[in-house]
C-alpha cells in the first residue's frame, strides 16, 4: 500500500530535478522517500548547495520544501531502517554502497541513483524517471488476511502520521466482540503513541431493521459503545457518529479509512468471518475521492443525515 523508495541525495542536486521527483511522492499516492540515511535531508541540502548551477532563490525554495513539516509527514518516512554496516561492523559512508547493502537485508521498492555503477545493479537512474514514469509505479491495492492486525500493520505508517483519522464502517456493531477487538487493535497497534492523531472518529450506519436479533436503536447503540472504553488505551479517545442514508442520496455501504493525507477503501469486513479469508484494500489515489468522502461525513454533509453524535469515549485500557 505504501512503498519505500531509496533516493540518492546527490541525484537531487539541481532544483528542477529535486522538485520534479519530490512532487511525485506522498502517502496519498502510495510512494514514500526513505529517510536513508537518517540525515537524508541534510545530505540533499548539501548536494544542492554544492551545485553552482542552482541560484540563491532556487536554493532557498529547496530549503523551504525540506523544512516544511508536511514534507516529513507525507513524503519522507523512516521505515525503522538501521544504518548499513560493513562485514567488519563499520557504518558504510558511501550512499550507493550502503543502499545496496540495506536492499539485500530488506528490499526497497526501488533504488534511484544519480548514476548506475554496474549494469547488473538493482537500481534505476533518476534521469530515467523523466521519460519512464513506470519506474515509480506502485500497486493501488493490496490483498491481506481478513484480520484486524493485518490491516493495522498495513495502515500504521499512514495513521501514525495523520492529524485526524476517520474509520467508516456501516456495519459496525458495538455489542459484538469482533468489532470491539478491531477497535482495540487499530487504536493500540496502528497508531504510534508518540504521534497519535488529535482526533479519531468512527462513522457507523443507523440500524434499520428493528426485528433483527442484533438490532440496536440509536440510543442503545450509544449506550453499548460505552463498553469500548476498556478497549481504548488511556490517553486516547474515540468519537462516534451514526448516520442515516438520505432518500435518493449516497448509499452508505463501503468501509473506508480516511485521514488528512489519504483515503483507503476496504472490500470486506475488518474481522475474519472464517479462517483463511482475505480482503482487498484500495488506495483511492488523488484528491477527488478524498474531497468527496471527507465532505460526505462532515457536519455539513448533504449525502447523509446525522442521527447520533459525535459522542466521545475516553480510553481506560492501560498500555
Amino acid at each position: 500500500m505504501l512503498r519505500e523508495f531509496a533516493i540518492e541525495p546527490e541525484g537531487l542536486n539541481d532544483f528542477k530535478t529535486f522538485v520534479h521527483i519530490v512532487d511525485m511522492f506522498g502517502i496519498s499516492v502510495g510512494r514514500a522517500i526513505s529517510r536513508f540515511p537518517k540525515r537524508w535531508k541534510a545530505a540533499v541540502s548539501a548536494a544542492c548547495r554544492g551545485n553552482q548551477l542552482n541560484s540563491e532563490l532556487e536554493l532557498a525554495r529547496i530549503e523551504v520544501i525540506l523544512r516544511d513539516p508536511g514534507f516529513e509527514k507525507t513524503k519522507l518516512l523512516g521505515f525503522h531502517r538501521p544504518a548499513a554496516m560493513s562485514p567488519e561492523g563499520i557504518p558504510i559512508e558511501d550512499w550507493h554502497d550502503a543502499a545496496l547493502v540495506a536492499h539485500r537485508e530488506r528490499p526497497f521498492h526501488r533504488i534511484l541513483v544519480k548514476k548506475r555503477r554496474e549494469p547488473t545493479e538493482p537500481v534505476a537512474e533518476i534521469q530515467d524517471v523523466w521519460h519512464d514514469p513506470t519506474l515509480l509505479e506502485v500497486p493501488t491495492w493490496e490483498a491481506i488476511p481478513q484480520d484486524a492486525r493485518a490491516l493495522a500493520r498495513l495502515v500504521a505508517p499512514i495513521m501514525s502520521r495523520a492529524k485526524w483519522v476517520a474509520i467508516i464502517d456501516p456495519f459496525f456493531h458495538p455489542g459484538k466482540h469482533r468489532w470491539g477487538e478491531f477497535i482495540e487493535v487499530m487504536l493500540g497497534e496502528a497508531i504510534d503513541v508518540r504521534s497519535r492523531p488529535a482526533r479519531i472518529v468512527l462513522h457507523a450506519r443507523e440500524m434499520t431493521d428493528p426485528v433483527a436479533h442484533d438490532y440496536l436503536s440509536p440510543q442503545d447503540f450509544q449506550s453499548a459503545c460505552a463498553s469500548l472504553a476498556s478497549r481504548i488505551p488511556v490517553g486516547q479517545s474515540l468519537e462516534v457518529v451514526v448516520w442515516r442514508s438520505l432518500d435518493g442520496g449516497e448509499e452508505f455501504h463501503d468501509r473506508m479509512i480516511l485521514t488528512d493525507t489519504a483515503a483507503l477503501m476496504c472490500g470486506r469486513g475488518w474481522a475474519a468471518a472464517r479462517f483463511g479469508a482475505s480482503f482487498n484494500v484500495v488506495n483511492l489515489q488523488g484528491s477527488v475521492a478524498w474531497n468527496y468522502w471527507t465532505a460526505a461525513f462532515s457536519p455539513s454533509s448533504t449525502a447523509f443525515q446525522r442521527i447520533v453524535g459525535p459522542f466521545r469515549i475516553e480510553g481506560t485500557k492501560s498500555w
